[in-house]
């Protein structure tokens, strides 16, 4: 049972009804006083009412083809709330990329933060005019049903005393204004004089009205239903309002109103989240299995950053632990991923929400709005820049418009624009006139389709294949094309073998690996794992955690197993590991003759400590130690990154030939004429 509906919370706000109905005096509360003392559970029945009914609209969260809802309060993360908007903090193009700039290696979001936040519950407590602000799927609405549940509780001291009402604005029509809408939820509990008792709980000021989807209005009445509010707000001023809009979309027009923009999900958050979903998701089935941990620790990994900047928006993330939990994984062809992510903000979000309908936006097809897209994306990325200035962005979508015959012919650039920022928030306006897509991995998508669907493959190897802001947009593209993948794939891996052409040391390890054709890339994979450890100055973190990535890559499981035997930290000190490290070694060792070398070494080291391990390793390969100096170093990591972006290539791609992919596999760790 969820904690609004215990006997407590009925308790607390029969008690707060009660003691309401004291501060009128005459009449009414007369009446109640008398009904209480014939009733023992007249506040009860009341208050139940009441509780269930916020309860059942607003205790639950089912989005996205949710098989079951679950609780709000179970999976509800405390947000965050930035003390100013964009519009306050910057000013201009150049100064939102030099933020930008500074931070992306840390943090891929668009959306500017500076260290300014405060508490989404403690905001709510503080100020008596809030209008809450944030993109499409930010967790506004979930935010305002958070703030009633927390003031029906009773617990809250500087929230107990309001009874919460909230107003989904979307159901405003011609018969029910915000004031009918309002008594409504008083009528449904069954309040005694129900019109008096509203009128004179607002007069008292001991109502907090939240009012959610300001841009939810029907248009038609958008401008009467605002002036309503505006009203109501200014003749009830002692009591507390919480109104909540998309950030593109809200103009103004309501007074004195605090504004403040909800906060992307940081990591911690991002993390509580992920815990709690599927937390709650195991109690549908007591058999199911926890994998909070394993989705936490796949979606934090480098290569899933692009991923990781999706999550931080509530809505994305919600869709990113649905796949997980279906799948038990992430889709290696990202671009599956990003599709479903850009079909749910461009389509199924909106309709959930029932926004209005825009007339502009009538005439414009999905196919056509992708192909614009895909054209901003490309324009803008080339030039890498992510923040556009408006006025610029709007002639480029008009003469867009200007050149495809099939276009309405009619539709202004500013007015597709405005219409893509407020429905969909594929677009967003970060500061005054200027604007960027919401997240960057949706722009990288968009620039991957742009050039599949213009054919500008061979375009983009020449001139970007080792610039890093485009490696993800190849990743991509490998998923995207339906052919194409295995000249992709051949010119990542001669680049890769370019970078170390000149590393003769590292051309002698790899002359100590079999590269028999018949060998599996994680088996010579392996033997590279151990050379490095025992025949090198590579580094732990910097190398050889490099190479267990690769082989974590094409084999989980010998990953796991390598993981969980080999304590690289104590490569010297084998003592300790001594006994998992030869039952590995006897394991790898029917497929390796380093391995085999290696674990013969260590079971005479166990019956004899005097033997030097790295020496007798050595001698057993005719090999001496190889020391790498700084930039050696680097060319080797930047290469085993290399073949890590090709093999995540290779595994998003639609088609990749057998016989091209076997010749790649060869020249991995092939000697360097």
């Amino acid at each position: 049972m969820d904690e609004l509906l215990k006997e407590e919370s009925i308790r607390l706000l029969g008690k707060l009804i009660y003691d309401i109905s004291k501060t009128f005096g005459g009449d009414l509360y007369n009446l109640i006083k008398q009904k209480v003392k014939a009733n023992d559970n007249y506040l009860h029945s009341i208050s139940s009412r009441y509780l269930i009914s916020f309860f059942n609209r607003y205790g639950h969260i089912q989005v996205l083809g949710m098989s079951k809802p679950m609780y709000l309060t179970n999976i509800y993360i405390e947000i965050q709330m930035l003390d100013s908007l964009g519009n306050d903090r910057y000013s201009s193009v150049n100064k939102l990329m030099k933020f930008f700039k500074e931070n992306c290696d840390s943090n891929r979001s668009l959306q500017i933060i500076d260290d300014n936040k405060s508490d989404g519950i403690k905001t709510a407590e503080r100020e008596n005019r809030l209008m809450v602000l944030g993109a499409p799927g930010g967790g506004k609405s979930t935010y305002l049903k958070k703030i009633g549940i927390e003031c029906l509780k009773g617990k809250n001291y500087k929230l107990k005393n309001y009874l919460p009402i909230m107003i989904e604005l979307k159901n405003i029509d011609s018969d029910n204004d915000v004031y009918s809408l309002i008594l409504n939820e008083l009528e449904v509990a069954n309040f005694p004089n129900p019109s008096l008792y509203l009128e004179q709980s607002l007069q008292n000021g001991k109502i907090l009205l939240l009012f959610d989807g300001l841009d939810e209005i029907p248009q038609e009445l958008e401008k009467k239903t605002i002036n309503d509010i505006r009203d109501f707000c200014d003749q009830f001023s002692k009591n507390k309002f919480v109104i909540s809009c998309r950030l593109a979309a809200y103009r103004g027009g309501l007074n004195n109103f605090t504004n403040i923009e909800i906060a992307n999900f940081d990591e911690r958050q991002i993390e509580q989240f992920i815990n709690k979903w599927f937390k709650e998701k195991s109690k549908e089935n007591r058999n199911y299995k926890d994998i909070s941990t394993e989705c936490w620790e796949k979606i934090s990994s480098n290569e899933m950053q692009a991923t990781m900047e999706l999550a931080q928006s509530p809505l994305m993330l919600t869709l990113l632990c649905l796949v997980y939990n279906y799948q038990q994984d992430f889709p290696s062809n990202r671009s599956l991923l990003y599709k479903e992510a850009i079909d749910v903000q461009l389509k199924e979000w909106n309709a959930s929400k029932r926004i209005h309908n825009n007339p502009v936006y009538k005439d414009m097809t999905l196919p056509f709005e992708e192909l614009l897209l895909s054209h901003i994306a490309f324009k803008y990325f080339i030039k890498d820049e992510y923040f556009f200035n408006k006025a610029d962005l709007a002639e480029f979508i008009s003469e867009f418009i200007s050149n495809n015959l099939n276009a309405p012919k009619y539709l202004d650039g500013s007015d597709i624009l405005k219409a893509i920022s407020i429905q969909q928030g594929i677009l967003l306006e970060r500061a005054k006139n200027i604007y960027s897509f919401s997240h960057l991995t949706f722009q990288e998508y968009f620039v991957a389709k742009y050039v599949d669907d213009y054919d500008l493959l061979d375009v983009v190897i020449d001139e970007n294949l080792t610039n890093p802001k485009w490696r993800e947009i190849f990743i991509l593209l490998s998923g995207i094309m339906k052919t194409g993948s295995d000249k992709l794939l051949n010119s990542i891996c001669t680049k890769a073998r370019e970078v170390i052409k000149e590393e003769s040391m590292l051309n002698d390890i790899f002359f100590l690996i079999d590269n028999n054709t018949k060998r599996s890339i994680q088996a010579k994979l392996t033997d590279l794992f151990i050379l490095f450890v025992y025949s090198s100055n590579i580094d732990k973190y910097n190398g050889v955690t490099r190479v267990l990535h690769l082989i974590k890559l094409v084999d989980k499981q010998l990953a796991k197993k390598i993981e969980s035997s080999w304590i690289i930290d104590k490569k010297y000190d084998t003592d300790i590991h001594l006994n998992l490290y030869i039952e590995l070694l006897d394991e790898l060792g029917q497929e390796s003759l380093i391995c085999k070398n290696l674990n013969n070494i260590l079971k005479e080291y166990k019956k004899d400590k005097s033997i030097n391990v790295l020496k007798s390793f050595l001698s057993s390969m005719n090999f001496n130690l190889s020391q790498f100096d700084k930039d050696s170093k680097n060319n080797i990591y930047k290469y085993l990154d290399t073949l890590a972006f090709l093999i995540h290539c290779k595994k998003a791609s639609v088609l990749v030939t057998k016989e091209n992919w076997k010749i790649i596999e060869q020249q991995m760790l092939a000697t360097i004429d």
